[in-house]
């Protein structure tokens, strides 16, 4: 129990020594919570704040690009507030080429498998941008930073800003609402392939 949704390598050991090894892939509802696709303002990339309420694991992203771009998602630990400039700060979770921008309004899919749990009551940040320096990608004027703009039971969005890439080389442009989903899992619902005996 407490498996995320993955593939799990299961090895077993009888009485005499004998083993027998599975893949097992593990099945985990979905959730979606949505911040906004309003647009009205865009930049290259946007940097803002998830907090659980319960463990959960953000699975992917949906963006809202202008136009057909490059991504790279990044993420740290605790709050993106005072990690703006330094790159040292944030991991990149990965890069996609060619993301299919949709018609504006509509979610584009970021094709960057995230796979990153937030445990319970902690505050992670997600910095998420095109790469590609002359396609922005729509986000809205905010109200404050910080401010919880959407939230289900399990997690709350809150406003950040937006900036350039990589990483801000001027004060960033705040508050500013990343337009895009959210997808996240919040614990296994099955399991496929199950073990058996060779």
């Amino acid at each position: 129990t407490g498996l995320f949704s993955g593939n799990y390598t299961v090895t077993v050991t009888d009485a005499m020594g004998c083993m027998a090894t599975q893949m097992v892939s593990v099945l985990a509802t979905s959730t979606i919570l949505q911040s906004t696709f309003a647009a009205g303002n865009n930049h290259r990339g946007n940097m803002f704040d998830i907090t659980s309420i319960n463990t959960v694991m953000i699975t992917s992203f949906d963006g809202h690009p202008m136009a057909n771009t490059d991504y790279a998602i990044y993420y740290k630990t605790g709050t993106y507030v005072g990690s703006e400039t330094n790159a040292g700060a944030w991991t990149l979770i990965g890069t996609a080429a060619g993301v299919v921008a949709q018609p504006t309004g509509s979610p584009t899919p970021l094709l960057i498998p995230v796979n990153i749990t937030i445990p319970s009551g902690q505050t992670y940040a997600f910095y998420i941008s095109s790469t590609v320096l002359t396609v922005s990608q729509n986000y809205t004027n905010g109200t404050l930073a910080g401010n919880i703009f959407s939230q289900d039971a399990n997690i709350q969005f809150k406003e950040g800003c937006g900036l350039e890439y990589p990483f801000a080389t001027a004060v960033p442009f705040t508050p500013r609402v990343w337009n895009g989903q959210i997808h996240y899992c919040t614990g296994p619902v099955g399991v496929e392939n199950v073990l058996s005996s060779e």
